[in-house]
């Protein structure tokens, strides 16, 4: 006699993503949120690297997307990428090399194998999930606001980032200007030492720099302002000394030593 297995089982058994045709599924039309071409490019570029590292969500009764509307716009890019310049094979990378104004990105002349045959079969991983419409857009707005609950820890992200060659950086979907300023950075806090000279007068063009005493109050006073500020220091892509200027500035402004009106040459802190 066989025995029944319980429904709890065979759901275990599910396959977590089955790979379905890209033209079945239907975008949310509702979606709040707004994806900019730039990020289309940097996940489609992800993708030709790393292929999918996670399958799309969608509803299993009408396929429409919960997760994944980046993804799916980024497949779109590389299929309209495809048609115009075809797959990469040896024939073409020898056509791109000898015409490269004719050629496309190189991110995309070294496309996986595994990209490749998502892209000439248009199937793309998705996990098709029984969920009401308000289920769906509960979820789809929880895929992306909880993410935004995370915060980056600057010094360790600069070191992961220090690890990786230089041309797969663009890889990790950091930009050159936001990578090279955390590589830069400082990471040990200003100790409080000498006090720096602030800018006193002169407006735009006029390199002339007033001296400014402080007498032993003052200077008690934002030695302590000055510790306090870096306890609570969480700027790692400013260094330490235009930091140290910036609270000086600062602290002269709110203590009344140079008039606020000051040309001080930099914003608020």
């Amino acid at each position: 006699m066989v025995k029944k297995r319980s429904k709890k089982t065979d759901e275990a058994n599910l396959p977590a993503a089955v790979y379905v045709a890209f033209a079945s599924l239907t975008p949310w039309s509702e979606n709040p949120r707004r994806i900019p071409e730039s990020a289309v490019a940097k996940v489609a570029m992800s993708m030709c690297n790393f292929g999918f590292g996670a399958p799309l969500l969608a509803r299993q009764e009408d396929s429409r997307l919960i997760a994944g509307h980046t993804r799916t716009m980024g497949f779109k890019f590389l299929t309209n990428l495809m048609t115009h310049h075809g797959l990469p094979t040896d024939k073409l990378q020898a056509r791109w090399v000898e015409s490269p104004d004719d050629a496309p990105p190189v991110w995309y002349q070294m496309m996986k194998s595994e990209m490749r045959k998502l892209l000439e079969s248009q199937t793309i991983p998705c996990r098709l999930m029984d969920l009401t419409d308000e289920e769906a857009d509960q979820l789809a707005l929880a895929d992306n606001r909880l993410g935004e609950e995370a915060e980056w820890d600057y010094e360790g992200l600069a070191r992961i980032l220090d690890t990786i060659p230089e041309t797969d950086r663009q890889m990790t979907g950091f930009d050159a200007h936001e990578i090279e300023p955390l590589l830069a950075a400082t990471w040990t806090p200003p100790e409080v030492g000498d006090l720096p000279t602030p800018g006193g007068g002169g407006g735009s063009g006029d390199d002339t720099k007033d001296t400014i005493e402080l007498d032993d109050a003052q200077t008690a006073a934002f030695r302590q302002a000055l510790t306090q500020a870096r306890a609570a220091w969480n700027r790692p892509d400013m260094p330490p000394a235009e930091f140290t200027a910036e609270m000086s500035r600062q602290f002269m402004r709110d203590n009344a030593v140079v008039p606020e009106t000051a040309d001080t040459g930099v914003g608020d802190f």
